[in-house]
């Protein structure tokens, strides 16, 4: 006869109680119960996937001038509108056929839009392409089809790239890759221009750090370059839909006790604050804190290799070129750059050397 030792008949000892527990009524009960949960759980998802498949879809016109930079009023008002049919539990057609205008800042806030939670709230969606020829070629090349769902082939272009990023602060390599994009067609050589991959690194990092205050690091960011290689004009788009800039400040509580001791409460009443960094110096606390991201990218807009420079973020719309800055009455949900990098005078009379660039 086998004889077992003291651990061993310890152990069937437990595996006896085990089965005869499992037997026992109450403990049937209680899987049948969880097993129920389950499918009930499994059953509502899926009435609830169904239920927003088969909701209705509406039509949803654009205006004529869809540039986001150029007319931000009528096209923030759009894209807001948008989000309000997905959150009244519709499916949305993107109708932008008649379009005469069509730019790459907007196919980037587009495919970001079309990508966040957010703002479908999980609701289907479909649309067309502009009627126009040319804008209907940029929107191919943009590698907009590349991101959604789509029967139509997306054509690669090596002057185009759309991408994004998460859970990391910087994407390093990334912005070495963004930045000879725009020198390459710029200025026609590919040696490093400091300035531009600073910017880049700099977007990135504030996005992740900042774009939701209570889980840095979870928001996507969005970058769009496009090479123009007519004018030889290089456009940068970088999205992120998280709260914004201002956003960002009132969530950590900082705007409110500015507003507190100043009175002052709407966004662009600090506007100045923000371009100079001070909206943490104004605080006792944190008298020694300056804000260093958006006064260095304020510095570098002024240089003569940017021919454009604009940042949208919550209700306020900034020219960091010229220094103009306009309340808008379509907030935005989030931050938007964008720039152009262009050709100086002397790069445009051939003369390319390494004195545009350190």
């Amino acid at each position: 006869m086998k004889r077992y030792t003291p651990k061993r008949r310890r152990h069937l000892a437990g595996r006896s109680r085990y089965q005869l527990k499992r037997r026992s009524s109450h403990y049937v009960e209680r899987r049948q119960h969880r097993l129920e949960a389950f499918i009930n759980g499994r059953q509502a998802e899926y009435q609830e996937k169904e239920r927003k498949h088969s909701a209705p879809f509406v039509e949803h016109v654009p205006p004529a001038n869809f540039s986001l930079i150029d007319n931000p009023h009528e096209v923030l008002a759009y894209f807001n509108r948008g989000e309000e049919l997905f959150r009244k539990k519709n499916q949305v057609t993107f109708d932008i056929a008649h379009v005469t205008s069509f730019t790459p800042d907007t196919i980037a806030l587009m495919v970001a839009s079309l990508h966040t939670e957010e703002y479908t709230h999980g609701y289907g969606y479909r649309g067309n392409e502009p009627e126009n020829t040319e804008l209907a070629k940029l929107f191919e090349i943009s590698g907009f089809y590349k991101f959604v769902r789509s029967h139509h082939k997306s054509t690669d272009s090596d002057g185009t790239l759309l991408h994004k990023e998460r859970d990391h602060k910087v994407n390093p390599d990334f912005a070495v890759e963004a930045s000879l994009i725009g020198v390459q067609n710029s200025f026609g050589n590919s040696a490093p221009f400091e300035p531009l991959y600073e910017i880049l690194i700099e977007c990135m990092s504030n996005s992740n750090n900042h774009a939701d205050p209570k889980n840095p690091g979870s928001c996507y960011w969005w970058l769009f370059v496009y090479s123009n290689p007519d004018t030889r004009i290089t456009s940068y788009s970088f999205v992120d839909l998280g709260v914004g800039i201002f956003g960002s400040m009132r969530a950590r509580g900082i705007l409110q006790l500015i507003a507190k001791a100043t009175g002052l409460s709407r966004d662009i009443s600090f506007a100045d604050d923000l371009l100079e960094g001070k909206l943490h110096s104004r605080m006792e606390v944190d008298r020694d804190i300056r804000g260093k991201g958006i006064p260095q990218i304020v510095s570098t807009a002024g240089m003569n290799e940017f021919k454009r420079f604009n940042l949208i973020t919550n209700d306020v719309f900034f020219d960091l070129k010229t220094g103009a800055r306009e309340e808008l009455a379509s907030p935005m949900a989030g931050t938007f750059l964008y720039w152009e990098l262009g050709p100086t005078n002397n790069a445009e009379h051939g003369d390319q050397g390494d004195d545009h660039y350190s």
